[in-house]
């Protein structure tokens, strides 16, 4: 059976009018995207617009020479993802949503429609979406939300000294549509702003006792970041860098890096990883001076973990801006801390895990 070709006018009004009426996404949700399309519509296509210019706008979101595209449902689907990424900027973005597997368009139509959400506020102020998204997308979602979702931290080095061991900062939550991804930093604009514990990345020979020999000294003092103070906790990208924690009746956590552009001395990351586990000779295994003794000191690292069945994170990340590792924690209404990984290799999320408790 064959599909009634659209008028340009029709496509752009229906697709409009699906996003609109659609009941997929609360009504908050969908009252301030279709104002956020309807504005970029009547800029994009204003008063005067030549026919040629609407047809070529309009038939980008025609389907009727996509393979696969389904039935009018997932056609409809398809064409308000394309359009919401239109809305954002990101036409590489929209026209994937033609190639998009039917069974995930659901899903696609969903999330596109928070991220235009955050876009929206962005650029019109605001942050009632930002608030929505963190809270029922990531915080009750957590590891679901990392397996589709990138993100990325950018961490802070500095370190408080008036609350103990505790590093409370503010951070900002935002969205970046031209790279399809979640943002996480210190002194952000716009989006939504939160107290987090922040665990700065330490330098592996600054750790007091190690020294800079590469294969002697000891980890055993490595002083840890209690989280507290905040129900989220955040520490920069890992592209080699270990996330050590333990339970010693408060949680403590700390970033141990390989290598930091103001340090002379690197190292390997799985090597880093395997020291701060105990596994090897001459090097004293990791622990808190803040928290010594008791339960295990856990290390995840790169290509190498001293718990769980994990091996560590993929030791093909390494850096170079479109590969790390990102670690988020959440403290649950229960009173437990849960800790989660993110790997991105290449721009692609390729796995998303708990890593604390083990």
């Amino acid at each position: 059976m064959g599909f009634i070709t659209k008028d340009d006018q029709q496509r752009i009004d229906e697709t409009l009018q699906f996003i609109s009426a659609s009941t997929l996404v609360p009504t908050q949700m969908r009252t301030a995207v279709t104002a956020f399309v309807t504005a970029f519509l009547n800029q994009r296509l204003p008063p005067g617009t030549t026919r040629r210019d609407l047809r070529t706008f309009s038939r980008q979101m025609s389907m009727a020479r996509v393979p696969h595209a389904g039935p009018e449902g997932q056609r409809n689907l398809r064409r308000a993802i394309h359009l919401l990424w239109e809305a954002m900027g990101n036409h590489q973005r929209a026209e994937e949503a033609k190639t998009c597997p039917g069974t995930d368009l659901v899903y696609d139509y969903k999330r596109s429609m928070e991220k235009a959400w955050l876009v929206a506020e962005t650029r019109g102020g605001g942050n009632v979406g930002h608030q929505w998204v963190f809270t029922h997308g990531l915080r009750h979602h957590t590891r679901a939300f990392l397996k589709r979702n990138r993100i990325t931290i950018r961490g802070s080095t500095r370190i408080r000294t008036d609350d103990g061991d505790r590093n409370v900062l503010d951070f900002n939550f935002s969205f970046d549509p031209l790279q399809d991804r979640y943002s996480f930093g210190v002194g952000g604009v716009g989006g939504m702003t939160f107290q987090t514990v922040s665990v700065p990345a330490v330098h592996w020979a600054t750790v007091p006792g190690r020294g800079n020999a590469q294969d002697a000294g000891s980890f055993a003092s490595i002083h840890g970041t209690e989280l507290g103070g905040a129900t989220v906790m955040l520490t920069t990208q890992f592209t080699g860098c270990s996330f050590c924690v333990k339970d010693a009746g408060r949680v403590l956590a700390a970033h141990i890096s390989p290598s930091l552009p103001s340090q002379p001395h690197s190292m390997d990351g799985t090597k880093l990883a395997r020291q701060l586990s105990g596994q090897q000779t001459g090097v004293t295994g990791g622990d808190f001076g803040n928290g010594a003794g008791g339960s295990p000191f856990l290390v995840f690292g790169r290509g190498y973990s001293s718990f769980g069945d994990h091996g560590g994170y993929d030791a093909r990340i390494q850096g170079g801006g479109t590969s790390s590792m990102s670690v988020i924690g959440f403290l649950r209404s229960t009173g437990q801390w849960k800790v989660y990984s993110q790997q991105v290799l290449d721009g692609r999320i390729v796995k998303a895990v708990r890593i604390f408790p083990a």
